[in-house]
């Protein structure tokens, strides 16, 4: 599937009901919203580490470069990459 709007989604419909459009409101009036089409791509990666076992210094700085390092080969360059190390145990990354 891909990105329905309001139009494609009713036409749709009527496609699948197998019955006629309805010929009494068209398409082209119905009202259309104006949707902000503005993206961003955020992605958490949580349970990566268990605070019991990392004790060494430098461990959380050792594995952000890691995952940032395996986020780049999959997904492009990583604009911002942050570990919640004390709150939720996981990783935010703006890719």
């Amino acid at each position: 599937g891909g990105n329905l709007n309001q139009i494609s989604r009713v036409e749709l419909m009527h496609k699948l009901a197998r019955t006629e459009q309805p010929t009494s409101v068209p398409v082209t009036d119905m009202f259309r919203p104006n949707i902000p089409t503005t993206t961003s791509c955020l992605v958490q990666l949580k349970n990566m580490f268990n605070r019991e076992y990392e004790t060494e210094p430098g461990w959380d700085i050792e594995l952000r470069d890691d995952v940032k390092s395996e986020c780049e080969e999959k997904y492009g360059p990583v604009l911002s990459i942050a570990i919640e190390k004390d709150s939720t145990v996981s990783f935010i990354i703006r890719i």
